[in-house]
C-alpha cells in the first residue's frame, strides 16, 4: 500500500486513491490544509496498483522526451485574449477540442470558491477554465472519466499542473491518440485551506458574498517583467459589485504565493521541473521576457509561451493556427525569465511558522505578519543580493 513517509515525497495528483480497485485509499487534509492519501489497510488486496502509479515514486523508471521546440504566439480574438492571462493559447486549444466533438478539463471555481477540476463540453463553457488559479485543485474522479471518455473514442483534452499531468499519465499507462495533455510552467500550489481564509476574511470585511474570483486581469495592460508588477485580481460580489487588486502586490494572497511562504512542501523539491517530457504533448506559460527575444512579439496584450514536446503536439498546433498566430523561438533564450520550468521554488524560513500560527492565531494575524507588500519586497531583495553573491 501506498505510504507517505515524509511530505516532500506526496504531490497530491490523486492517481493512487482513483487506479485502486478496493476503493480503500482516501485523500484526508492535513492541518495546512493540503490533501494526501490515507489507506484502509484492513481493505487493502496488496495489489500495488497505487505505488505504481504515483509519478513521485515511479519517477527513476520515468522515460525522458526530447529537447522541445518553443514558441510564441497570442489567441488571434481580441476578446478572448483580453479575458486570458496571457496570450490565450489555452483557449485555441480547447475550442478545437469541442468543436470536435471532445471534453475539456481543468480547474475552475465554483460557487464555494474551491479550485476543482471540471469537464466542459461547450464553448461558452470553457470560461469557468480560462485564466489562471493559484491554488491547488481537487481532482476527484477526473482520470477515470477521461479514460471512459478516451475509451469511447472521444477526443480529451486535459490541462494542470505537471504533477497532476504526470498522474494521469500514470493511471492510464498508455498513450492515447485522441488525448492531448497540457501542462504549464508552475511555481507551485498554495493551499486551499489558505485560499478559504482568505476569500472569508474579505467577504467579513465588505460584509457580501463573493461570486468570482479572477487573479490577475488585464485592464492596465500585460506586463512582459512579471505578474507581480502588472495583472492584478478582480474580485466580484454577489450586488454586483468589485473591487480591483493592482498592481498583483497588493494581494495579500498573491504576496504569499510570490514569497514561497505558503506552497505545497513537495514544491520545494519538485520532482517535475524538466523540460523534456514524456507525460506532456504541451507546456504552456506566460512569455516572461519575451522583450528579450523578440520585442515584436510583444504588443503589451499578453503573449504565451509555448513548449513542443512530441509530434501529436504539432500537428496540433498546426491544426489551430487560423485561431492561433505562433511563431518559433530558441528554446534557451525563452526560458531565460521562466526558470520555474526547471528550478523549484525555494523554501521560505518562515513557511512552517506561518501554517502554525494561522492554525493558531487565525488568518488576520498571519496576514498582517507575512502577507504585505512591504515583507514580499524586503525578501525579494534579499533574493536578488543573494543571487548576486553566488554569481
Amino acid at each position: 500500500m501506498i505510504k507517505i513517509v515524509n511530505k516532500h515525497e506526496c504531490c497530491g495528483c490523486g492517481a493512487c486513491e482513483q487506479i485502486c480497485p478496493a476503493k480503500c485509499i482516501g485523500l484526508k487534509e492535513d492541518s495546512e490544509g493540503f490533501l494526501y492519501p490515507e489507506t484502509d489497510g484492513a481493505a487493502c488486496v496488496s495489489c500495488g496498483l497505487c505505488e505504481q502509479v504515483c509519478p513521485i515514486k515511479n519517477k527513476k523508471n520515468r522515460v525522458g522526451g526530447t529537447k522541445p521546440y518553443a514558441y510564441a504566439g497570442w489567441q488571434r480574438s481580441d476578446d478572448i485574449r483580453s479575458d486570458s492571462s496571457s496570450g490565450g493559447a489555452f483557449t485555441a486549444v480547447a475550442e478545437y477540442i469541442i468543436k470536435n466533438g471532445g471534453v475539456v478539463y481543468g480547474c475552475a471555481l465554483n460557487y464555494h470558491m474551491d479550485a476543482v477540476h471540471i469537464g466542459v463540453e461547450t464553448i461558452d463553457d470553457l470560461a469557468a477554465l480560462r485564466g489562471s488559479k493559484y491554488v491547488q485543485s481537487k481532482i476527484g474522479d477526473i482520470y477515470q472519466n477521461i479514460k471512459e471518455c478516451l475509451e469511447r473514442g472521444r477526443k480529451v483534452l486535459f490541462v494542470g499542473t505537471p504533477c497532476q499531468a504526470a498522474g494521469l499519465h500514470g493511471f492510464l499507462k498508455k498513450k492515447y491518440e485522441n488525448l492531448y495533455i497540457i501542462d504549464f510552467i508552475c511555481h507551485g500550489v498554495p493551499s486551499p485551506k489558505l485560499f478559504h481564509n482568505y476569500i472569508m476574511d474579505l467577504e467579513q470585511k465588505y460584509n457580501k458574498k463573493i461570486t468570482a474570483y479572477k487573479f490577475r486581469t488585464k485592464d492596465h495592460g500585460w506586463s512582459q517583467l512579471g505578474m507581480q508588477l502588472g495583472s492584478g485580481s478582480k474580485i466580484e460580489f454577489a450586488d454586483g459589485t468589485h473591487i480591483r487588486k493592482y498592481p498583483a502586490f497588493k494581494d495579500h494572497y498573491i504576496n504569499a504565493f510570490l514569497d514561497d511562504v505558503c506552497l505545497r512542501p513537495s514544491c520545494y523539491t519538485c520532482q517535475f521541473k524538466e523540460a523534456e517530457k514524456e507525460y506532456a504533448d504541451l507546456t504552456i506559460a506566460d512569455f516572461w521576457g519575451v522583450n528579450r527575444v523578440s520585442k515584436e512579439l510583444n504588443d503589451g496584450r499578453g503573449t504565451s509561451l509555448l513548449l513542443v514536446h512530441n509530434d501529436h503536439a504539432s500537428e496540433l498546433l498546426e491544426k489551430i493556427k487560423d485561431q492561433f498566430y505562433y511563431k518559433q523561438v530558441d528554446f534557451e533564450r525563452a526560458i531565460c525569465r521562466n526558470r520555474s520550468l526547471i528550478r523549484s521554488a525555494k523554501l521560505n524560513p518562515n513557511r512552517k511558522r506561518f501554517y502554525e500560527e494561522l492554525e493558531t492565531k487565525g488568518y488576520s494575524y498571519v496576514e498582517r505578519k507575512y502577507m504585505g507588500a512591504f515583507t514580499w519586497g524586503v525578501h525579494k531583495v534579499v533574493n536578488m543580493v543573494r543571487n548576486k553573491l553566488k554569481l
